[in-house]
């Protein structure tokens, strides 16, 4: 049936989905997630490394703008639960190139680092996103010393990617670290997955 559709078809499929490995479900955000949006944009060490923390206010108009805009912006929100903990623990986002190109974000309680479950949420998006054609290829970027984003993206097959001299100014990405993961093997992803 996938192989009918087209890419637009299958891109907006892809991000209305709920995914659950069994670990980890990330699920569409919806309103009623607006305080754990609020609070993981609010939370300095949550967003060290991104340095896009903010007041209460400017996250909670940020929120409103996501959810209305997700279509025209070509970014969406998926909230990280692990069905052993009460509270949502997380967001993934994922912003849409052209080509078929999506950066991806991941912001996660503090109380949630080192224990798998930033590196099972995005697996589990990013094989879906091969898996259904949606993706051709997946990207993130980071502070250089966010030594923990650096060890997860090596953890998830992605490679270091050179920066090209001719971006188009303003680079908003200038001076971080980038990544990049063009090949899906599901052998490899199940391995990945499975070294909790």
């Amino acid at each position: 049936m996938l192989a009918n559709c087209t890419q637009k078809q299958r891109l907006s499929r892809f991000v209305q989905t709920q995914f659950d490995d069994g670990c980890v479900l990330l699920r569409p955000m919806q309103a009623i997630d607006h305080d754990l949006f609020v609070a993981l944009y609010t939370n300095p060490a949550v967003t060290a490394w991104t340095g896009v923390c903010c007041d209460a206010s400017t996250a909670s108009a940020w929120f409103t703008y996501a959810l209305a805009a997700r279509v025209d912006t070509r970014v969406f929100y998926w909230v990280i639960q692990c069905p052993s903990l009460a509270a949502p623990i997380g967001i993934i986002a994922l912003q849409l190139d052209a080509g078929g190109i999506a950066e991806l974000g991941l912001l996660l309680q503090p109380a949630c680092w080192r224990q798998g479950y930033g590196r099972r949420a995005l697996l589990l998006l990013r094989d879906n996103g091969f898996a259904c054609g949606a993706i051709d290829e997946w990207r993130l970027c980071h502070a250089p010393g966010n030594l923990a984003m650096a060890g997860l993206a090596q953890q998830c097959g992605f490679m270091p990617l050179q920066r090209s001299a001719t971006v188009v100014q303003p680079d908003l990405t200038a001076g971080l670290q980038h990544w990049h993961f063009r090949q899906w093997d599901p052998a490899a992803s199940q391995a990945a997955q499975s070294s909790d």
